[in-house]
């Protein structure tokens, strides 16, 4: 993950889960165009017992088969099992296929009643898929297909560019400046940057990001964020912080409250007229966001 670079202060970093890493559960495919949710340890097939072959029948049969198909290299080969797929030969051939979606399998391995295949581990710039057919050819054309197959998509993490305005409910007193994505504050690039400033003393508080509305197959991944020093002018004769920084994110979600503290200063500036440059309890509260999230690989979220 690549460190923000930022000039002011220090950068600080927790992970979306808390700032400790629980032990990987199972990964589950979640449902995908209507397509089941299947537990992805059932990549390699069907458990039952291959059933023997009709010595009757010459058609080609499918009694095994992955139901979930996914180009991550750790997972990224499948074995179908069934009856009178004949030899290999330049026209033997499988495939996954779907409404506006195909992709070849490459075949490792080929006999009469036991197929090995791969899906191209480059495949990037698509999404998941569900109820997708799985098309075994023999070399004479015949054909054999199942339904249900679901293509979960390798995955990458990219920085979420902006967060849209109605995902954020901003805690009081309003910033004087918001910006999603930054543009004049802090440093290009940042996901969100903020900055409220009120002549008196305020209560610190939070802002609330609720990013649900992510489109499925994306997670938050990661926070990054930095609190920005209070830029007191001239001569300072009282400065003092007040609150606490950071995130704390509501269990089992991407969503979480920013807790911002804030910085409070009185003092005068260099004047003819000292009375005019004097300056009571200008109270400024600053701070800037990396949002990370992950998803199919090659493919940016859409947010509305």
């Amino acid at each position: 993950m690549p460190t923000p670079s930022i000039a002011n202060g220090p950068m600080k970093t927790l992970d979306s889960g808390g700032s400790s890493t629980p032990a990987p559960a199972t990964p589950t495919v979640p449902p995908v165009n209507g397509g089941p949710t299947v537990a992805m340890q059932q990549k390699y097939g069907s458990k039952n017992d291959v059933k023997l072959c009709n010595p009757y029948a010459s058609d080609p049969i499918i009694v095994t088969y992955p139901r979930v198909l996914t180009p991550d290299s750790a997972s990224n080969l499948y074995s179908i099992g069934g009856c009178y797929f004949g030899g290999s030969g330049s026209n033997a051939k499988a495939w996954v296929y779907g409404p506006g979606f195909k992709r070849d399998l490459e075949l490792r391995f080929w006999t009469d009643n036991a197929i090995v295949v791969a899906l191209d581990a480059n495949i990037t710039g698509i999404g998941d898929e569900g109820n997708l057919k799985l098309v075994v050819q023999r070399q004479d054309g015949k054909q054999v297909q199942v339904s249900g197959i679901v293509f979960y998509a390798a995955r990458d993490t990219i920085q979420l560019n902006s967060v849209p305005g109605s995902w954020v409910n901003l805690g009081q007193p309003s910033p004087n400046n918001y910006e999603s994505p930054s543009k004049t504050l802090y440093s290009h690039g940042l996901t969100v940057a903020l900055y409220r400033q009120i002549r008196a003393k305020l209560t610190p508080a939070s802002d609330y990001y609720d990013l649900s509305g992510l489109p499925p197959g994306w997670v938050v991944d990661k926070l990054d964020w930095m609190q920005y020093d209070a830029l007191c002018p001239g001569v300072v004769t009282y400065k003092q912080d007040f609150g606490s920084w950071g995130p704390q994110w509501d269990p089992g979600t991407g969503n979480f409250h920013f807790q911002w503290g804030d910085t409070t200063c009185s003092g005068w500036t260099p004047s003819p007229f000292p009375w005019i440059g004097w300056y009571s309890n200008i109270t400024s509260s600053e701070y800037s966001l990396r949002i990370w999230v992950r998803g199919p690989r090659g493919t940016r979220p859409s947010l509305h």
